[in-house]
Formats: C-alpha cells, sequence, structure tokens
C-alpha cells in the first residue's frame, strides 16, 4: 500500500492525484466502492486488482495498492 506522494503509478498517479487524473490515466474502473476505484487488470475474476483509495470531500487519492485475488 502506498501512503506517502513519494511515488507514482507507471502512469503518473500517486497521492494527491484527483479522481479525473485518475480516469484519464487507467479508463473507467471496473468497480467502484464508496471511496475506491478498483481496476482488474485483465477483466478475469481472479486478476490483478488496482486500487485507489479516494477522499470524498476532495475526491483525491488517498492511497493506492495492488494485489493479486486469489480468492475464485
Amino acid at each position: 500500500m502506498v501512503l506517502s506522494g513519494d511515488y507514482l503509478t507507471s502512469r503518473g498517479i500517486g497521492i494527491g492525484s484527483v479522481k479525473e487524473e485518475i480516469i484519464l490515466a487507467y479508463g473507467e474502473p471496473t468497480l467502484v466502492d464508496y471511496d475506491l476505484l478498483i481496476y482488474s487488470l485483465d477483466n478475469r475474476q481472479d486478476s490483478a486488482q488496482l486500487v485507489f483509495v479516494l477522499d470524498l470531500s476532495t475526491e483525491t487519492a488517498l492511497s493506492y495498492y495492488y494485489f493479486q485475488n486469489t480468492q475464485v
């Protein structure tokens, strides 16, 4: 999980990026769940996921993380 602004994704997104910037870089998310923008990297149920956690009042990224879904 990335919690500081020192690290960017390969598409230039990091802590403090706004929702519009994330969508411009990654497209529409596979799933939006409350404050999460969830991107399935290859649209399979067991695919890797990239998740951005947003501050809902400012629509900025508070953190982001990547994980491999192994619970199918």
